[in-house]
């Protein structure tokens, strides 16, 4: 989970701040991703998404007949393509952002190599990597992405090369609340992974992105007792992950997209002298509060609002009647590490099938990650990888 009306455009904008400074930086070009090398068949497909026609791939084992147990990726929070690949916005080289992972091609040349199908999409309004319609993308609300995932599996039960009566459905992050409530309220789903999954109040899993790992890595830069336009640059080129500079953006006045005069945030700094005082201008509470503005109706987290949003994973458990499978890093900047397991506890009180990896030195996207600081999305390790193959097999390959 990362981190157009008037109020959420304010914070989108914060984004585009960070995107801007980041061409200030100099770092090398990392490389995409290749693709595992495995004896796979790739079969393009189109799949009309409401008002859209997303581009998707399935995979599946080569020189083999089928139809095959089939799983459907579904994706995680922001603008994803069908390879789910994430960028960094602070690390640029001569063709664009750096690529930190492509993790559902990965899974998907995985799977795929040990006798499933998988079949991964991109996002309604998503063309490309980091190429949307971002006017609508930004409109688009939980529900609206559950639907799109009803379509998906929809368009898979009618392919040949998928087994309709073994679809599992693999949620990564925001992705779980949606993986979960077609489980919940479907029957032609035989099993569900959550990787990394929501489960606390969604305000209080962003609260936990700020309290633990954005705050802390915040301080870091505080120098004689004040956060400054320098601090911010340190910020940029430091050790920290994602989550962690993502919230150098509240940091940062909003008017420099269109003034081009960088300066410290003015809400913040509220006696104008252009830094931000440790301990009264710049506290854990001001900082919570501006999260706490856009979960307003027209904030930029309106959509995770309790009127508005999908439950949280935490709320199914007594309507998950199936086999699940729980894939947790404990350096996760995203979301509470604890939370999965009490998840798994829960699911396994309520007499469900349910299996639980808990992985110390892995983050949100299940690659290696020292602290959840430094949590950046890096590519899904061998482990988790094999554990999933292994769950799959077991249940639904007879393999």
């Amino acid at each position: 989970m990362h981190v157009v009306d008037q109020a959420r455009t304010s914070a989108f904008t914060l984004v585009l701040i960070l995107l801007v400074l980041a061409l200030y930086v100099a770092f090398p070009m990392g490389t995409a991703l290749s693709a595992s090398a495995v004896d796979v068949d790739r079969e393009q497909i189109e799949i009309e998404l409401f008002d859209f026609v997303s581009e998707g791939e399935l995979t599946y084992p080569a020189n083999e007949d089928g139809p095959f147990p089939t799983v459907i990726l579904i994706h995680g929070s922001g603008i994803a393509d069908m390879d789910h690949t994430v960028t960094s916005p602070y690390e640029f080289g001569p063709t664009g952002p750096r690529v930190l992972s492509q993790n559902f091609r990965e899974i998907a040349e995985h799977l795929s190599g040990q006798g499933f199908a998988v079949l991964r999409y991109n996002k309604r309004y998503v063309t490309g990597v980091g190429q949307a319609d971002y006017a609508r993308f930004y409109q688009l609300s939980l529900q609206d992405m559950l639907m799109d995932a009803e379509a998906v599996l929809e368009a898979a039960k009618a392919h040949p090369k998928v087994d309709a009566e073994n679809i599992i459905v693999y949620g990564w992050s925001e992705g779980s609340t949606i993986a979960a409530a077609l489980a919940a309220e479907r029957s032609d789903i035989a099993g569900l992974v959550l990787q990394t999954p929501v489960v606390y109040p969604w305000k209080e899993t962003f609260m936990y992105q700020l309290f633990e790992v954005g705050f802390p890595y915040v301080l870091e830069f505080v120098e004689d007792g004040h956060f400054t336009i320098s601090s911010i640059g340190r910020g940029m080129q430091g050790e920290g992950g994602l989550v962690a500079k993502s919230t150098l953006s509240y940091l940062v006045d909003p008017a420099y997209v269109s003034t081009g005069e960088l300066s410290v945030n003015g809400i913040l700094d509220t006696d104008g002298d252009g830094k931000l005082k440790f301990g009264t201008e710049l506290t854990l509470s001001r900082l919570a509060g501006l999260i706490e503005q856009n979960f307003a109706p027209g904030g930029y987290f309106a959509m995770y609002g309790p009127q508005v949003a999908l439950p949280t994973v935490g709320d199914r458990i007594g309507s998950l009647e199936l086999p699940v499978l729980i894939l947790q890093g404990g350096a996760d900047a995203n979301v509470p590490p604890q939370g999965a397991d009490l998840l798994a506890r829960g699911l396994s009180q309520v007499g469900a099938d349910v299996t639980f990896y808990f992985y110390p030195e892995l983050g949100h996207a299940l690659g290696e990650a020292t602290t959840r600081r430094t949590d950046n999305f890096q590519p899904i390790a061998e482990t988790p990888l094999n554990d999933l193959a292994e769950w799959l097999k077991l249940r639904f390959s007879g393999r």
